[in-house]
């Protein structure tokens, strides 16, 4: 409805829009045109002021295309803080996401929203403030994954609010994002994991016959080298450390799920993983879960390590965990790395400054391992557990460009394939 008068605490004015000052003096604002209409609460609100009926006539109409689809958001929805709806969202993460990731989104949040955005109404922000904002983070030095991440945080919460009516679209949609690089390089060779798994065993044996009495620990770390420099790994008796790195790398499990892994979890019949379960860290302590995004998945055995594997787990309890760390309790992230990975991987010379092996390099490994013996991206992203091919191509891009030439190489073997028949030749008279 559209409205003549404008009525405050003072007095009812006719076609005025409020009040001003005018040479010392609060004078009326002359305005015509005022618009009122009733909520999807059933409420009466105000659609504002307007000099001109023609404006008013269109804003009118504008609240009623809205009301009648139900995009109608209240003015006051929309002033609620990004702040106040980011908490609620952080909240909500219990739902299907991990302890870690809710961690990680916290984190971008107290980093890198609440500072730039925490105290600003939801309906003040545009499309333009976040692409300005992606730019100032790259110009700020992080990384293109790194960016990714924080804008994908804000997205969810401003998604979060359009879904529960404080918006009425998302103004972070189609913002441009930097291109993300390519992980870093942290892939082992099947060489080079072999090396590495030798290096655990050694160390492992070493820290056996220490506990039976003193050695020169010195000089059984000054190992000899090759011709190449390559340090020359002593012959030791498999152990549960050179086991675990060479299951990690042929597995591609992630570190949680390694150690959630159960004897059960193991069909050495068949042949298959059962990734069932990962355990995350919460305030230093262990706490069972479901893999990430709540997905269980089949990951194909490597027939190499089966018979290591079936010696390993004999006489152990179905329920068991498959790996344990010193102490016997199921292997933790910053344990492995530090007691087993990097300790083999400096013995075995694979580690430089800017190539530092851990266990996750170990899951890198296996992508690249799959990729330079011919498999299938879309079985490689499945035994990883990728939500999807994207992601998988997106994470390891460039590691399976040579299937598609050896794709397109399958259609020239096709086509090779035929011998053409020579032409049946006739003689034309004249």
């Amino acid at each position: 409805m559209i409205d003549q008068h404008y009525t405050d605490y003072r007095r009812r004015v006719k076609r005025s829009s409020g009040w001003h000052v005018v040479d010392g003096v609060e004078v009326p604002k002359r305005a015509r045109w005022a618009i009122k209409f009733v909520d999807l609460d059933g409420r009466e609100r105000s659609g504002g002021t307007f000099e001109i009926k023609a404006d008013a006539q269109a804003e009118a109409d504008r609240l009623t295309a809205e009301l009648r689809d139900g995009s109608h958001v209240d003015r006051r929805k929309s002033r609620t803080t990004v702040q106040t709806v980011a908490d609620a969202w952080l909240k909500t993460l219990v739902i299907d996401k991990s302890t870690t990731t809710q961690e990680n989104y916290a984190s971008i949040l107290k980093n890198h929203i609440t500072p730039v955005w925490g105290s600003r109404e939801l309906g003040s922000i545009t499309h333009g403030e976040v692409t300005g904002w992606v730019a100032d983070l790259v110009g700020s030095g992080l990384s293109s994954a790194t960016v990714h991440r924080c804008y994908v945080v804000l997205s969810s919460v401003l998604d979060y609010a359009v879904a529960d009516g404080r918006l009425r679209g998302n103004p972070a949609a189609k913002v441009k994002l930097p291109k993300v690089d390519g992980i870093a390089d942290v892939f082992l060779s099947a060489v080079e994991v072999d090396r590495l798994a030798r290096a655990a065993d050694y160390l492992y044996m070493l820290r056996s016959n220490r506990s039976r009495g003193g050695r020169d620990r010195k000089a059984e770390l000054d190992l000899e080298r090759d011709a190449d420099g390559v340090p020359i790994i002593p012959a030791a008796p498999a152990s549960p450390d050179g086991l675990l790195l060479r299951f990690a790398a042929y597995s591609g499990l992630r570190v949680g799920e390694l150690s959630g892994l159960q004897v059960r979890d193991l069909d050495l019949t068949k042949g298959i993983i059962h990734v069932r379960r990962a355990n995350t860290e919460e305030a230093g302590h262990l706490v069972p879960g479901l893999p990430k995004g709540h997905k269980v998945r089949d990951v194909d055995l490597a027939p190499h390590l089966v018979a290591d594997l079936r010696a390993h787990v004999q006489g152990k309890a179905p329920t068991d965990p498959v790996f344990v760390g010193a102490t016997g309790a199921p292997i933790r992230r910053s344990n492995l790395n530090k007691r087993v990975i990097i300790p083999a991987a400096d013995l075995a010379g694979l580690s430089s400054e800017d190539r530092v092996i851990t266990v996750h390099a170990l899951r890198h490994t296996f992508a690249s391992l799959c990729a330079s013996a011919g498999v299938r991206i879309e079985i490689v992203s499945r035994w990883m557990g990728h939500a999807s091919v994207a992601i998988t191509q997106r994470v390891y891009v460039g590691l399976f460009r040579e299937d598609l030439s050896a794709s397109a190489g399958l259609l020239s073997a096709v086509a090779t394939s035929v011998t053409p028949s020579a032409p049946a030749l006739r003689v034309v008279g004249e």
